[in-house]
């Protein structure tokens, strides 16, 4: 059935925040794994907690598609204050805790106290349901770090 008004397919998500550039590839040797992955879970808590009530506000929108979504194109715009050579492999690695939380929840933390965090955005975040994905890097002397993050869904591929 149809209705008059329009389903809302996207979502926005901001943060006055970055990814934390101390998960980068450059980092990942030697002793260090199990610090990092304490790490990791700690970011991804972080954007949890970022994104939370804005997904919540999205979500009571009588408009929203029920979530989480199928399918999903992404876009992700990092603002950064300062001018200087960054790598896109290191960023991509640095954003995996973002990430993370976009999807149906996801065990972060090991043993007792064991954290689910999961946005519930998306189903899955393997690469079979983000048909696109794109990452853009600015630079603002004049504004905080800043992160943007647009989720447009997707049509489900119900053919099988």
């Amino acid at each position: 059935m149809m209705s008059s008004v329009e389903e809302k397919t996207w979502i926005i998500l901001e943060a006055d925040d970055l990814p934390d550039m101390g998960l980068s590839g450059n980092r990942r040797r030697g002793n260090f794994w199990a610090e990092l992955a304490k790490k990791e879970s700690a970011e991804s808590e972080k954007w949890f907690m970022l994104f939370h009530n804005q997904v919540l506000a999205a979500q009571s929108d009588p408009r929203m598609a029920p979530m989480p979504w199928k399918k999903a194109s992404i876009n992700v715009e990092l603002t950064f204050r300062e001018e200087r050579r960054r790598d896109l492999d290191n960023l991509m690695i640095a954003m995996k805790p973002l990430h993370d939380t976009l999807h149906v929840g996801k065990k972060l933390r090991q043993g007792r106290g064991a954290y689910v965090f999961g946005l519930n955005i998306l189903q899955d975040d393997s690469t079979s349901n983000i048909p696109l994905y794109s990452l853009s890097v600015t630079v603002d002397k004049g504004t905080a770090p800043h992160t943007r993050i647009e989720i447009v869904k997707e049509d489900d591929d119900d053919a099988t």
